[in-house]
């Protein structure tokens, strides 16, 4: 069964309650006010099926340490190309 979380108007006061989704409480189970609920939104927990673990962390950052010495490697190469080469000054 969900749990959903209350404000009670009155004592202004939240509390937690189990119930079915098309249940609904109606007084305050704090103060015994009626008709003063409002429930309060709750973000879900969304279970995903490759949880982020250390292993995967490593794994990425490992990836994107290549992917800079790749690229750092590329940039010497260009450098040493673009130094080598020759311009003509036809001015």
């Amino acid at each position: 069964m969900p749990k959903y979380v209350y404000k009670c108007g009155e004592c202004e006061e939240h509390f937690t309650m189990v119930h079915g989704m098309t249940e609904r409480q109606e007084d305050c189970i704090l103060c015994n006010a009626s008709k003063c609920l409002m429930r309060v939104p709750q973000m879900p927990h969304i279970k995903t099926s490759n949880p982020i673990t250390k292993q995967n962390q490593q794994a990425v950052g490992s990836k994107v340490k290549e992917a800079i010495e790749e690229n750092s490697r590329i940039l010497k190469e260009e450098k040493e190309r673009l130094s080598n080469q020759v311009y003509n000054d036809d001015n």
